[in-house]
């Protein structure tokens, strides 16, 4: 995959003119490491259906879109198993 990545990365180099297609789905390796976990994690999030996965054949991979979904919506949770928590009011 990087050797596919590397040869359009040099196509479009070579072409400033032309913007690359944005990259769809990546490989676990890739996702773990844009989340900051372990891809031991990332399989268990994945098992639990809390982050969903695309399957080629038995292929696993992740759309970028979705991982910036599940980030987004966890923006500002606490480690209270990814819910929200209100809170009454700010603290100095």
């Amino acid at each position: 995959m990087a050797r596919i990545a590397r040869r359009a990365h040099n196509q479009f180099h070579d072409r400033p003119d032309l913007t690359p297609p944005p990259v769809l789905l990546v490989d676990a390796a890739e996702a773990a490491r844009r989340l900051r976990v372990s891809r031991r994690k990332l399989f268990d999030l994945t098992r639990s259906g809390e982050i969903a996965c695309v399957r080629i054949g038995r292929l696993v991979r992740y759309a970028a879109e979705y991982l910036e979904r599940w980030v987004k919506d966890r923006t500002g949770a606490s480690n209270n198993g990814g819910r929200a928590v209100k809170t009454q009011g700010s603290r100095p």
